[in-house]
């Protein structure tokens, strides 16, 4: 992972991004700012500048920023038709480096192995123009299953405070996994039950999500959403349940697993996907 970003990310922004920077820097020594007006500068050479030296120091920036425009555009045709972070490779959680892989020229991700946070706000935000491989984890088993919703600790009354959507898909969700001073609070739960361990495309477990996040809307709460779905019944979420959703009432915030807790402990904080417009 650290060096699949390094080669395809770091190294690439640094040649295209900073070295021009340096070049700048270096090319300025030539010039003095002689009057600023507003936003306009006013550039003069230097009268002790020799002439034929600055040209030529000139045109050898001009040229070395040339190539790296060049080189930049060169890599965003190459990158235009590759999927980023593909195969077995877990996406990072930083979101940064998904946005700079953009800039970067690629068109294409696939969702499989990203953290959910990383899944949200890349649909959301429509980052990528082509999601490949959604469907390839899931296997169509929908007849087969059932999906139980318990609303026992859902009280659904106005101006509460926060709400946990707890979703148990491919696994089970306790509650002794969710984060300590999220335990005792409001809650819905949603359990896909059958053929626990298996990725299963289920339009039944969408729907039951969208009718819990609208009555988590109604009553003005935040959204702390506990999942453990595949990646097409999350795309599904994402889209069917929260683009459709009104954006200036909803606010959500995604908890992930600690992957490296045998109990599969959700993390104490979790990440603002959606922020409620003031």
């Amino acid at each position: 992972m650290k060096r699949y970003i390094a080669f395809n990310i770091i190294i690439p922004i640094i040649l295209i991004f900073i070295l021009p920077i340096i070049i700048f820097i270096f090319a300025i020594q030539y010039f003095s700012i002689s009057e600023i007006n507003l936003l306009f500068t006013t550039l003069q050479i230097n009268e002790d500048v020799d002439i034929p030296n600055y040209i030529s120091y000139l045109s050898v920036c001009t040229m070395i920023i040339v190539l790296f425009s060049i080189l930049f555009i060169a890599l965003r045709n190459f990158n235009k038709n590759r999927v980023f972070l593909s195969g077995n490779i877990y996406g990072t959680s930083y979101y940064i480096f998904y946005k700079l892989a953009k800039i970067l020229g690629f068109n294409k991700i696939s969702l499989i192995r990203k953290p959910y946070y990383i899944m949200f706000k890349i649909v959301l935000n429509d980052d990528f123009e082509e999601l490949v491989n959604l469907s390839k984890e899931n296997e169509q088993l929908c007849s087969e299953i059932s999906i139980k919703v318990d609303e026992s600790k859902f009280h659904n009354i106005n101006n509460l405070r926060e709400c946990n959507l707890v979703i148990s898909d491919t696994y089970k969700i306790k509650v002794e996994q969710l984060p300590i001073d999220k335990q005792d609070i409001d809650t819905i739960f949603i359990e896909r039950i059958g053929h626990e361990g298996i990725r299963v495309s289920s339009p039944e477990l969408v729907n039951e999500v969208r009718k819990s996040v609208i009555k988590i809307m109604n009553t003005g709460a935040k959204i702390n959403l506990f999942m453990t779905t595949s990646t097409l019944n999350t795309y599904r979420i994402i889209r069917d349940c929260f683009m459709q959703a009104d954006r200036d009432k909803v606010e959500l915030e995604i908890f992930q697993q600690n992957t490296a807790d045998k109990k599969k402990k959700f993390k104490d904080k979790g990440k603002k996907a959606i922020r409620r417009k003031k």
